[in-house]
């Protein structure tokens, strides 16, 4: 669930959103990445991590951004100052 109460479902290949408490529910599809992980910021931005990278969007998933970050993006760690880091298998 994000900032504004819309619940958000990330699968292997689909984000689904509700805005209406379930009742109705979009469904756009992720970027193919592999996907290992998921992440909502302050925002309500949603990253996705997996082989290919790490992509985002604001807009529940209608658009999709590169953030060309190295393959193989595995976790996401927000501080509690709001810093933001991505993790692979060799490093944070």
């Amino acid at each position: 669930i994000d900032s504004k109460n819309n619940i958000i479902i990330i699968s292997k290949n689909e984000l689904i959103v509700s805005s209406d408490f379930g009742k109705n529910w979009q469904r756009n599809l992720i970027p193919n990445n592999g996907f290992y992980n998921a992440f909502i910021n302050e925002e309500d931005q949603i990253f996705i991590s997996g082989k290919n990278g790490v992509f985002y969007t604001s807009d529940f998933g209608f658009t999709w951004s590169d953030v060309n970050f190295q393959k193989d993006a595995n976790c996401f760690f927000e501080t509690s100052q709001g810093e933001q880091y991505i993790g692979t298998t060799l490093h944070l």
